[in-house]
C-alpha cells in the first residue's frame, strides 16, 4: 500500500511539472528593442478592445500585439502631463485615466485626445479607483484622497502626516485605502 502511495505521488508531480514546463513555454517578452519605451514598467491595463497600455518611467505604450505606439509630454492629440508614469484605469465609458508625477490625464475612449483634469496639476497621482457611477476617486503623494465626476474635483479625506495613498479600493460601499505610517 505505501509503494502505491509513492508512485501516485510520483506521478503526481510528474503530471505538475509537464504543465507547469508546458504553461510558462508559452511566455513572450516585450523590451525597448520591440518598441517600449522604457524598461521600467509601473503600470500594465487591457482595454476592452484587447489593447495592452504599459505606463513606464518613460511615457506610455499602447500595444495592440504586434506593434508599439508610445505617449508622451511631446506626443500630438494624446499629450500627458507628465511622461512618469504611476497608474492606470479604464473606466466604464472606455476613458483611459493616466496618473503621472504632474496630475491626472484622461483619454477619451476614441483615443484621439487627453486632457489633463484641472485641480490635479500639482499631484503626482499614485492610485485611481473607480466608483462604478461615472465618479473615480485617486490617492496622491501629498496624502489626499481625491473625488472626480461631472461636478469638478474635490478632496475627500487627507492622511495624518501627509502620507501617501498608494493604493485604493471600495468593497462594500466603503473606501479602502493603503499608505505609508510610522
Amino acid at each position: 500500500m505505501q509503494i502505491n502511495s509513492y508512485i501516485y505521488r510520483f506521478f503526481y508531480l510528474i503530471c505538475v511539472l509537464l504543465s507547469y514546463t508546458n504553461c510558462c513555454s508559452q511566455v513572450n517578452y516585450i523590451t525597448t528593442a520591440d518598441g517600449l519605451s522604457n524598461r521600467y514598467i509601473s503600470a500594465i491595463i487591457q482595454t476592452k478592445d484587447g489593447v495592452m497600455w504599459i505606463g513606464t518611467a518613460n511615457g506610455l505604450n499602447s500595444y495592440d500585439g504586434y506593434n508599439f505606439t508610445p505617449y508622451n509630454t511631446f506626443t500630438e492629440g494624446i499629450h500627458l502631463s507628465s511622461s512618469r508614469i504611476n497608474c492606470l484605469m479604464e473606466d466604464s465609458l472606455g476613458n483611459i485615466w493616466v496618473g503621472t508625477n504632474a496630475g491626472l490625464n484622461k483619454i477619451s475612449e476614441d483615443r484621439r485626445k487627453s486632457i489633463l483634469i484641472s485641480g490635479t496639476e500639482n499631484m503626482g497621482i499614485l492610485t485611481i479607483c473607480s466608483l462604478g457611477n461615472n465618479s473615480i476617486l485617486v490617492g496622491n503623494n501629498a496624502g489626499g484622497i481625491i473625488s472626480i465626476d461631472a461636478k469638478g474635483v474635490k478632496e475627500v479625506y487627507h492622511t495624518p502626516h501627509n502620507y501617501p495613498v498608494h493604493q485604493l479600493g471600495e468593497y462594500g460601499g466603503n473606501i479602502w485605502f493603503c499608505n505609508e505610517s510610522q
